[in-house]
């Protein structure tokens, strides 16, 4: 499982900075039961990698310059 803190370009944001987590690898959701729509907007099958699409949890958070993680709350919609 990989985690990535991304700014809303999906790069990856420098320590201190606050993006949305975005997950990647063989733990990630398949997808929400009985959800399609909500699976579609979470799911990015555009930004493959590994063959894999990433999954938008919608959560923001920021790394300290140690490498640490910060959760810093729930992205809201715009």
């Amino acid at each position: 499982m990989h985690l990535y803190v991304l700014d809303e370009r999906l790069r990856p944001v420098p320590a201190g900075v606050v993006g949305e987590i975005y997950l990647l690898g063989p733990g990630r959701r398949h997808g929400y039961v009985k959800r399609p729509g909500l699976t579609a907007e979470r799911s990015w099958p555009a930004h493959r990698c590994a063959g894999q699409p990433m999954y938008r949890t919608g959560d923001l958070a920021h790394r300290t310059g140690e490498g640490r993680l910060i959760f810093d709350g729930v992205a809201t919609s715009s």
